[in-house]
């Protein structure tokens, strides 16, 4: 089962990174979401604003195929 927790605490070292707090933790945590053995998406306005690798090893499309151009399908 997915850490949700663990997730949360990256995305919080993430945003203290930008106030140089901690050094390293954003490319840290690139590194973990971007090479992730699961499907990772953020999603804004409708449409997929972010998708990590196995996100698109999973759907068959590239990177530039799904960001700022689809979103997930509607009920």
């Amino acid at each position: 089962m997915f850490d949700f927790e663990a997730l949360r605490k990256l995305q919080l070292l993430f945003k203290k990174e930008r106030g140089s707090h901690f050094p390293g933790t954003e490319a840290k945590y690139h590194d973990i979401v971007g090479n992730s053995i699961v499907g990772v998406y953020i999603i804004q306005d409708e449409y997929f604003r972010y998708v990590n690798k196995k996100f698109c090893e999973i759907f068959g499309y590239t990177y530039e195929e799904i960001v700022d151009n689809v979103g997930p399908p509607k009920n």
